[in-house]
């Protein structure tokens, strides 16, 4: 419980640092009931400040934990658009890539088209036409 119903002298002089003691005797039967009421109250106010400090507490820490969810994922999208960048920068590549295979092709079958045609213009005039 508190002091305050404790049966010691009160504030007999001036500036005294100890808390306030009241006589309940001397205070009657319903102001003893309402100091008795308040004092149950305060100590009720104080288990409830307690409980909600720890139901704080278990807050803060849910939301640290989000904040560190939060900071993995950002560092995981960083990582993907990194990623997605260097695939696009591939993609291009590759594609530049078939394109001159492919105007290789092009051109390695008109050189062959081409060396066969003078094959056969060199066959017929050794064989005089």
């Amino acid at each position: 419980m508190s002091d305050l119903g404790k049966d010691s002298p009160a504030a007999d002089g001036a500036g005294s640092d100890a808390p306030m003691r009241i006589d309940r005797a001397r205070l009657g039967p319903r102001v003893a009931a309402d100091l008795e009421a308040i004092v149950n109250d305060m100590e009720q106010a104080k288990e409830l400040a307690a409980e909600y400090q720890r139901e704080l507490a278990g807050k803060s820490n849910e939301l640290a934990a989000l904040k560190q969810l939060f900071e993995k994922t950002r560092q995981h999208l960083i990582q993907l658009e990194t990623s997605v960048t260097k695939l696009r920068e591939e993609r291009h590549r590759l594609a530049n890539e078939a394109m001159r295979a492919e105007a290789l092709q092009r051109k390695l079958d008109q050189v062959t088209a081409e060396r066969d045609r003078l094959r056969a213009e060199q066959g017929r005039r050794v064989w005089g036409e």
